[in-house]
C-alpha cells in the first residue's frame, strides 16, 4: 500500500480527521511532506507545490504547501486545476498562507500552507479525471503553472505516473471518508451563511469550436472565465449568459439544466447538444 492514511477521532469534538503518513511511496526526510504529492512548476521558473487532501473537523480540504522562498498566497489569489478533457476547477484563496514549520532543508527554509474547502462536486471531478495541469494566479498577476514531479524515492518520476498517483489519492480519499458514519460532504447547492446571498452570479453557455461541444456553467465573471479557458484551449467561445441576483439561484438553474440534458452529457459540464436544444437554452438565458 503506497498511500498510508492517518485517521483518528478527536476525543473532544468526536469529529473524524484524516491525513496521510505517506503518499505514493514518498520517502522524504521531512515527514510532513511525505503525506503530499510533490510537484514543481515548469514556467516561468521552478516553484514547488506540495498537494494533498485532508478531512479536518468534519470538512474536506485541498491542502497546498509551499516554501515561502518560492511564493506566498493571499486572499483573492486563484488556484486552478485543468483536467485532461479541458474542464477547469477554479478555487479562491480565502486566507493568507499560514506558517506550518521551519524546514531543516535550506531549499525550503519556511514551509507555508493554504486550505481550500472542497465540495462534493469537486471531489467527484478530482476522483474521476486525470489532472493535466495546475495554475496559481496571484492578485499581482504573477502566474505559476506546470505539471512536473521532482526528486526521487516515490512512484511518480514522470508526468504520466504523477497523474495516476494524484487520481489514486482522491479515489482512495473518497473511499475512506465515505465509510465515515454520518459523513455528508458539502454540496455547492447547500450554500447558506458561508456565501453571500447578494453576490451576483451568471449562468453561461460556452462552445468549443473545435468539436462543437457546449459547456453549461456558472461564474461571477463569465468573460474572465472564458479567457481562463481560452488560455488552455483558444477554441472556447462564450455564446450567452444570464445574470442572477445571487449564486444560490444560479446554481439551482445550472443544476436544472444539467438534469434536463443529462442524456446529452459527455463529462462534467460538457454536453453534445442539438440545434433545438441550444435554442432552448438561449431562450432560457435571455
Amino acid at each position: 500500500m503506497t498511500n498510508i492514511p492517518i485517521s483518528k477521532s478527536d476525543p473532544f469534538t468526536k469529529k473524524f480527521n484524516l491525513e496521510w503518513e505517506s503518499l505514493a511511496g514518498n520517502e522524504f526526510y521531512e515527514k510532513v511532506l511525505n503525506g503530499t504529492i510533490n510537484m514543481v512548476s515548469t514556467k516561468p521558473d521552478i516553484n514547488r507545490l506540495f498537494l494533498t487532501v485532508n478531512h479536518l473537523e468534519g470538512k474536506d480540504y485541498l491542502i497546498l504547501r509551499h516554501p515561502s522562498k518560492d511564493y506566498m498566497l493571499d486572499a483573492g489569489d486563484k488556484f486552478y486545476i485543468l483536467f485532461e478533457h479541458n474542464e477547469v476547477l477554479e478555487f479562491d484563496i480565502e486566507k493568507k498562507s499560514f506558517h506550518l514549520y521551519n524546514s531543516l532543508n535550506d531549499t525550503y527554509k519556511q514551509v507555508y500552507e493554504n486550505r481550500i474547502l472542497l465540495y462534493k462536486e469537486d471531489l467527484d471531478s478530482l476522483s474521476q479525471n486525470l489532472i493535466k495541469d495546475w495554475r496559481i494566479l496571484t492578485s499581482g498577476n504573477r502566474k505559476i503553472e506546470g505539471m512536473r514531479s521532482f526528486g526521487n524515492g516515490h512512484n511518480y518520476e514522470d508526468k504520466e505516473n504523477l497523474q495516476i498517483e494524484l487520481k489514486k489519492l482522491f479515489v482512495g480519499y473518497n473511499k475512506i471518508v465515505n465509510g465515515i458514519e454520518n459523513y455528508k460532504p458539502l454540496s455547492k447547492l447547500d450554500f447558506k451563511d458561508n456565501v453571500s446571498l447578494t453576490e451576483i452570479c451568471h449562468l453561461y453557455l460556452m462552445k468549443d469550436l473545435a468539436n462543437g461541444y457546449y459547456k453549461i456553467g456558472i461564474s461571477n465573471n463569465p468573460e474572465y472565465r472564458e479567457k481562463t479557458l481560452q488560455s488552455e484551449k483558444p477554441t472556447i467561445e462564450l455564446k450567452t449568459s444570464k445574470e442572477f441576483s445571487n449564486r444560490k439561484i444560479a446554481l439551482a438553474f445550472e443544476s436544472s439544466l444539467h438534469k434536463a440534458y443529462e442524456n446529452k452529457r459527455l463529462r462534467g459540464e460538457w454536453f453534445e447538444l442539438s440545434e433545438r436544444e441550444i435554442d432552448e437554452i438561449k431562450e432560457i438565458l435571455k
